[in-house]
């Protein structure tokens, strides 16, 4: 039975971490670990998902003697943390980085206006180091949204004057996908726009030069086209070496 008293943060961005009434880290045993990072990532899972993703090829009567044990220590140790019932296994009061980033993301993709910074954790991945396959397909999900969110975000907040922040955020989103162009373009336009066409000029070369090393491409026309009128006595070519 839940213990209202009883609440738990739970860290899976950057690493796994828990905290018990957000302040007292919670040692963890590597196999329950598992499967507190599966359901945080996933969501309430039913016993033979959750089994099969943690132990894919095992078998099912193997893999759900597995999934006792580890559910089993759980309650032993935080008889709080995760709830069985009707043959679905969830987490119960605990509140997950991951969903403060997934919400942030989700309004700043519907917004025209600078809302609120984002969380800290939107510069991580979700469990790096982590090998299950089971988090290859919400890792890829979530760096999509992360991206299309900052992007929009650190538009609004260009268009709102606030460059500060706009370049926090581009920044941010170049970090993650260091050759996304939307996002390096934000960044020379906001140097631009902030009167520092040096740092646009800089910043353009550096990508152009990222760019043509990893995949033999330039960068469009248009982004190009934004350091066209480079400052006085910098040469300027898309095509120079950079060797």
């Amino acid at each position: 039975m839940l213990n209202p008293a009883v609440h738990y943060r739970l860290e899976v961005l950057g690493g796994f971490r828990l905290k018990r009434d957000t302040h007292q880290l919670v040692s963890v045993r590597p196999s329950c670990r598992r499967l507190v990072g599966l359901l945080a990532v996933t969501g309430p899972q039913h016993r033979m998902e959750a089994a099969e993703a943690l132990w894919p090829g095992l078998g099912e009567r193997q893999g759900q003697s597995n999934l006792r044990t580890v559910l089993w220590r759980l309650r032993q140790q935080e008889g709080e943390l995760v709830t069985d019932d009707n043959g679905y296994v969830s987490l119960i009061g605990v509140e997950v980085d991951l969903t403060d980033v997934v919400d942030w993301c989700r309004a700043n993709l519907g917004e025209s206006v600078p809302g609120p910074m984002p969380p800290e954790a939107v510069a991580h991945d979700v469990l790096p180091g982590w090998p299950d396959n089971w988090l290859l397909l919400p890792r890829e999900e979530l760096q999509v949204l992360k991206v299309h969110a900052l992007d929009a975000a650190g538009n609004n907040a260009l268009t709102a004057g606030h460059f500060g922040d706009a370049c926090h955020l581009a920044r941010i989103a170049i970090s993650l996908d260091p050759l996304r162009e939307s996002s390096n373009r934000l960044l020379i336009q906001i140097y631009l726009r902030e009167g520092n066409p040096v740092d646009a000029v800089r910043h353009y070369r550096l990508f152009a030069a990222r760019l043509r090393d990893e995949i033999g491409a330039d960068p469009s026309p248009d982004t190009t086209a934004l350091v066209a009128g480079n400052p006085p006595g910098q040469e300027f070519s898309s095509g120079e070496n950079h060797g």
